[in-house]
């Protein structure tokens, strides 16, 4: 017996698998859980009818720890503010943000797990004096992290900004010869 529900396609991946989706015009393309009729592809179905996005546990996907580096930065990349901004400036901003995520600490702990309450500006500058060979790259760094938490404080996650106190490089530029 074959069960047709409405939005519901399959679609195939790279490696010959079915995996099934909720698919509607103009929202979201929102991943099932197969098998196609257990009771959490029902749920989960009936939560994308709703227009509710749930996370499903994916063996190959990482999860996102709440009250995480980046899960902070994942509600801003969610923002009306970030969504404004100039597609460049979303990609620049969000690589900045992803590879300050990805960085691994002197213990061999991912930074992204780390609670984002916990950030001081001794950390900033760290990050910023480790790319001090690129003195641009460290300065972006460093507006990247202050509207990161200038949008955590506008919107009642965090109450300060530790970057704010954070100098950018002096580059003792001569400007450009003649």
């Amino acid at each position: 017996m074959q069960i047709r529900l409405k939005y519901v396609v399959e679609d195939m991946d790279r490696h010959g698998n079915v995996r099934p989706y909720y698919r509607r015009r103009g929202q979201p393309k929102v991943r099932l859980p197969a098998p196609v009729g257990s009771p959490e592809f029902l749920t989960a179905y009936k939560a994308a009818q709703a227009g509710v996005q749930q996370e499903i546990d994916q063996p190959g996907l990482p999860r996102i720890k709440p009250k995480s580096l980046r899960w902070l930065c994942v509600q801003y990349f969610k923002s009306p503010g970030y969504k404004r901004l100039a597609p460049r400036t979303q990609k620049i901003r969000r690589r900045f943000l992803e590879r300050l995520c990805d960085r691994v600490d002197t213990k061999g702990r991912k930074d992204d797990d780390k609670p984002y309450a916990l950030l001081e500006p001794c950390h900033v500058r760290k990050w910023r004096d480790e790319r001090q060979a690129t003195p641009a790259e460290a300065d972006n760094l460093v507006k990247a992290v202050r509207v990161l938490y200038s949008f955590a404080i506008e919107s009642d996650l965090h109450y300060r900004n530790p970057a704010i106190s954070v100098k950018n490089i002096d580059r003792n530029s001569k400007g450009i010869h003649c």
